[in-house]
């Protein structure tokens, strides 16, 4: 079955999309969304300013954030943080205004070793992934459940797959989403780039089901001799191939991003899988931008103790000659794909939106380093980092249907 067309124009999507060049196809079975340039695509972004902001350099401790994993906005319009830096759970009313904290850290039923994601459920009851558990508390913070996941069960399950899993995502549907590695069992050695293997399986609630969505590269990445204390150390060049992938609303939707090439594969709650394109070619890496992108990494924070070691290893290292065509994937409770551009600096922010249909919506440009993590009709809120990696939760409205 084809179905082709030049120009689109989607009542549901907004006036936004209307003139976009996209041609939608069936090819054995999978559907191909073939968007053309990204940058052809309209602006979004109503104001580079953001609607609400949370978080203080110096303050009051409930406003401020450290580790930020996952960020969810309820249907009253309030902001959830997992704060990972805390080991706690934030509330904040729609306004940015502090609601209520919840967890801490410790090993209670309430409590938390490190809360990685969050799923709003129904009635606006909020699931919080520590480690494997799932903890569920009230729209207000308040304790309700938590539910014990036992890891030798999981742990066979990734053995019979061929590998190991470092943790998986329970996603909104229920089901379990987990990276799984080949065991490596030669000693790190001095060599060429590589990308570790990874396979993506869904596992049901109840774990007697798996479901193999696909075979992917982990992130690029080369042993070098750096000497000093680490000796051999591994090196991510930059603009690096990886895979990410996210879940997004609560059918069970699955996002898979590896940016060797301009795709992104969704996986739907039967399995029906669809490929999003768009018309791209790979930028080079050239000796201005490679410095550019050393000096960056100089002056962030997590390098200050290595630093000396990470000049070695990028001295040594292979540059690829182009670019990943893209940086990361994320998806938005409405369904909506976000996709950083592949250049990504302290100084600004180029982000892609496409529909839950793959269709691309538009771009958003917004200043400084800001992460999407959850979006709505009409907004995207997201992480943003300032001065001396200072973590801010911003929201900003998009001129989206």
């Amino acid at each position: 079955a084809l179905a082709s067309f030049a120009f689109l124009g989607c009542a549901d999507a907004g006036s936004k999309r209307e003139g976009l060049r996209v041609s939608v196809y069936d090819s054995a079975g999978v559907t191909i969304v073939a968007n053309g340039a990204l940058d052809d695509a309209p602006d979004l972004l109503r104001s580079p300013e953001p609607t609400v902001r949370i978080g203080v350099v110096e303050g009051p401790e409930e406003y401020q954030l450290f580790r930020v994993a996952d960020i969810k906005r309820l249907g009253d319009g309030a902001i959830v943080v997992a704060n990972g830096g805390g080991r706690d759970v934030r509330f904040y009313e729609s306004d940015g205004t502090h609601r209520a904290t919840a967890g801490g850290p410790g090993p209670g039923p309430a409590e938390f070793g490190f809360p990685t994601a969050l799923v709003v459920l129904s009635g606006d009851t909020l699931h919080v992934q520590d480690r494997m558990d799932r903890v569920v508390f009230d729209r207000d913070g308040a304790f309700l459940s938590r539910k014990t996941q036992d890891l030798a069960v999981l742990n066979k399950i990734w053995e019979e797959i061929g590998g190991y899993a470092e943790g998986g995502r329970w996603v909104p549907d229920g089901t379990l989403l987990a990276p799984v590695y080949r065991r490596d069992v030669d000693r790190p050695q001095p060599g060429p780039l590589f990308r570790p293997h990874i396979t993506l399986v869904r596992v049901s609630e109840d774990l007697s089901e798996t479901d193999i969505l696909g075979e992917y590269g982990g992130i690029q990445q080369q042993y070098v001799e750096v000497g000093g204390r680490f000796g051999v150390m591994p090196i991510v060049p930059p603009f690096t191939l990886n895979t990410s992938w996210a879940s997004g609303p609560q059918d069970g939707t699955i996002v898979i991003g590896d940016n060797s090439s301009p795709q992104i594969d969704l996986f739907g709650p039967e399995g029906e899988r669809t490929m999003v394109r768009w018309d791209a070619e790979a930028e080079p890496i050239t000796d201005e931008v490679l410095e550019a992108w050393k000096e960056v990494r100089r002056t962030s924070s997590w390098v200050t103790d290595q630093l000396q070691e990470l000049e070695r290893g990028w001295a040594a290292m292979d540059v690829p000659d182009t670019k990943a065509f893209y940086g990361r994937v994320t998806a938005g409770s409405d369904g909506t794909i976000w996709m950083s551009g592949s250049m990504l600096t302290p100084d600004s922010t180029r982000l892609f939106a496409f529909g839950s249909d793959g269709v691309l919506l538009g771009k958003v440009a917004v200043p400084g380093t800001f992460v999407p993590f959850d979006s709505g009709p009409g907004w995207v809120v997201g992480l943003f980092r300032g001065e001396a990696d200072v973590e801010f939760i911003h929201l900003y409205e998009l001129e989206i249907s």
